[in-house]
């Protein structure tokens, strides 16, 4: 039996299925060796061809059965229902373009929301408000890109406006350099789009965690929560615009 993960991007025991973007499509041979099934956002009609499949900026997750989706996620809208979870739509419609294609792109972080107030959008503060989820602001407007969870008060992003307002709320912290990560039709992608736990102690990259310039400190950053980098594959990182987990197995 699965059960939903309770808090984003923090799962208590192993992942059975994700959400992700169409930039996982790759993997799925990969994922399935994991035993992980792949449930797919659909691409965002009126973004670029860079970004439109990520997911990050088509769902956000409140938290256990709870998730904001773009307008145009429909067939996902639906899945999530089938699922029993309790989909609902974004105030605003994501559409090309900085701030509007970055309403849902912040990051849920234990009980701290991370987000730019002039980027997210309102229905996400308003459940934020209900769940008692405090607001930590910070300038960049793509957060959920440039942050991977670690732990409730744990992670590691390669925005240093981000690792200043974390450190100053209690969040342990490892900045890392940006170039590793790769994003077609961009100089580089982010660390947050290319990564997430699958496991309590398992972070999943799509590509090989020593392509990154700060594999090492990444490995004893992650150690130090008893977690190990799992690779998909042996290639570079990619930005696949993230990927969350969505249910788990049930806890013994």
């Amino acid at each position: 039996m699965s059960c939903f993960v309770k808090i984003p991007y923090l799962p208590t025991e192993k992942v059975t299925h994700i959400l992700a973007g169409t930039g996982m499509k790759p993997y799925e041979k990969s994922l399935a060796n994991l035993q992980i099934t792949c449930f797919y956002s659909k691409p965002i009609p009126t973004l670029t061809d860079s970004v439109r499949a990520h997911l990050d900026l088509a769902v956000f997750p409140i938290g256990d059965k709870d998730f904001i989706l773009d307008i145009s996620q429909t067939q996902l809208y639906d899945k999530l229902i089938s699922l029993h979870a309790h989909p609902q739509y974004a105030n605003t419609a994501v559409t090309n373009g900085y701030p509007q294609e970055a309403k849902l792109n912040c990051v849920r972080i234990g009980n701290q929301l991370f987000g730019n107030l002039k980027t997210i959008d309102t229905k996400i503060l308003e459940q934020c408000k209900k769940s008692s989820v405090s607001i930590c602001t910070v300038k960049q407007g793509y957060t959920k890109c440039s942050v991977a969870v670690v732990a409730k008060d744990a992670l590691i992003t390669d925005d240093i406006g981000i690792a200043s307002v974390a450190k100053s709320n209690k969040q342990d912290v490892l900045l890392v350099e940006k170039g590793s990560v790769q994003l077609n039709g961009y100089p580089y992608g982010f660390i947050g789009g290319c990564c997430s736990l699958v496991a309590q102690d398992m972070m999943l990259f799509t590509g090989h965690i020593k392509r990154h310039t700060n594999a090492a400190e990444i490995s004893d950053f992650l150690r130090n929560y008893r977690i190990y980098p799992e690779s998909l594959s042996n290639g570079d990182l990619t930005d696949i615009g993230s990927f969350i987990p969505l249910l788990q197995q049930e806890e013994m």
